[in-house]
């Protein structure tokens, strides 16, 4: 009787560790998530970089001429799609998230493909927001308002210029 109690406890204490460990991996892989901002340069070297171009480039004909290799492959795949189907859909000249197969293939979770790891919802939302934005290479100072300067209450508005 007392081998069994033994056992049921060793049993118990060993099935709290693995769950502890478990749950302790679970949480510092999200805190490893890598800050992926909705950007060209973050998109590249945390998506597209390390998850996509070692299938996607140009020299693979099993990737439907999608090559994710740099910015200029990624719209030279977007001009090679058919009509209607691009890679990132442009309508009167924005970008349109939810047209592009890009957004519409990884946001499905049709890729990366199995064995591969999913992007992670940070990850998708950083490339919708990325082509919603206009799918720029370098985000474009001049395209940004210019910062906002209060004045001193006492200092009139300088109107020479």
């Amino acid at each position: 009787m007392r081998t069994k109690k033994s056992k049921l406890f060793i049993y118990n204490v060993i099935s709290f560790i693995l769950f502890e460990l478990s749950a302790c991996t679970f949480h510092q892989s999200k805190e490893l998530e890598p800050p992926v901002e909705p950007n060209f340069a973050s998109i590249n070297q945390y998506i597209f970089q390390p998850k996509c171009a070692s299938c996607h480039t140009s020299d693979n004909p099993k990737t439907h001429g999608i090559d994710l290799t740099s910015y200029v492959a990624i719209f030279n795949s977007n001009n090679s799609m058919p009509l209607g189907k691009g890679f990132i859909q442009f309508k009167h000249n924005r970008a349109n998230a939810e047209s592009s197969s890009l957004y519409v293939t990884v946001a499905s979770g049709k890729m990366p493909p199995k064995p591969r790891p999913k992007l992670s919802p940070r990850e998708i939302e950083a490339i919708r927001a990325w082509i919603e934005n206009g799918a720029k290479e370098v985000e474009d100072a001049s395209s940004s308002p210019p910062p906002q300067v209060e004045l001193p209450p006492d200092r009139p508005p300088n109107n020479d210029d």
